[in-house]
Formats: C-alpha cells, structure tokens, sequence
C-alpha cells in the first residue's frame, strides 16, 4: 500500500475487490469495510453500490 499526503497525515487507500482499506500511517487500518456493486447484465446499469 502506498501512502500519500492528505491534509498533512500520510493514508493510503486499497481499493481491493471485495474490501476497502484506508490506512493512517501513525493509526494503522482505520477503515476496513466490504464493497459490493450490483449491475444488470443486458444494460450495464449500475443498480445498487454498499461499501
């Protein structure tokens, strides 16, 4: 994970396939939480995004 600078704090951001990471560098895993995304198949339209 790479940091970067927001705000003067270092975060970094893994946007993974079935989770969302944000980490503080001074913290450590300050949000761990599971993204889902429904589409419909025969027009691409997004129904429904949870994170």
């Amino acid at each position: 994970m790479r940091f970067l600078r927001l705000h003067g704090k270092r975060i970094g951001i893994d946007l993974g396939t079935e989770s969302i990471l944000v980490a503080v560098k001074s913290e450590g895993i300050v949000i761990n939480e599971p993204s889902i995304i429904a589409i419909e198949k025969s027009t691409n339209e997004v129904l429904a995004v949870r994170s």
